[in-house]
């Protein structure tokens, strides 16, 4: 699949925010680097424990999870997996949506 035009949604999560913590500058840094498309949005969910917090629940990114937002956008960029889930069950839920949502 060409995503090449795909409008997409940077999404970081960081569990434990402190003031020396680089984690949501590199996140967004290399995020924005694979986003050879147009950026919607970058959210951010800092100080946010996936394993305690759905990505449905998250204050930014699940905004932008619930309707009308989700069609705004064509993608959803993370770091890594982990900085989308800790669990087969959020991550089950996320893939659910995605096939619910796709045009």
């Amino acid at each position: 699949m060409d995503i090449t035009g795909l409008r997409a949604v940077l999404a970081v999560r960081l569990s434990n925010l402190t003031d020396e913590t680089t984690s949501p500058a590199r996140q967004k840094a290399i995020t924005s680097g694979h986003a050879d498309r147009p950026v919607v949005a970058v959210v951010e969910d800092l100080d946010v424990s996936a394993s305690m917090v759905g990505p449905f629940d998250r204050p930014e990114l699940g905004q932008w999870l619930r309707e009308p937002k989700s069609h705004d956008y064509d993608a959803l960029v993370f770091w890594r997996a982990d900085r989308a889930i800790r669990s087969m069950t959020d991550m089950f839920a996320l893939t659910a949506w995605g096939m619910r949502t796709v045009r």
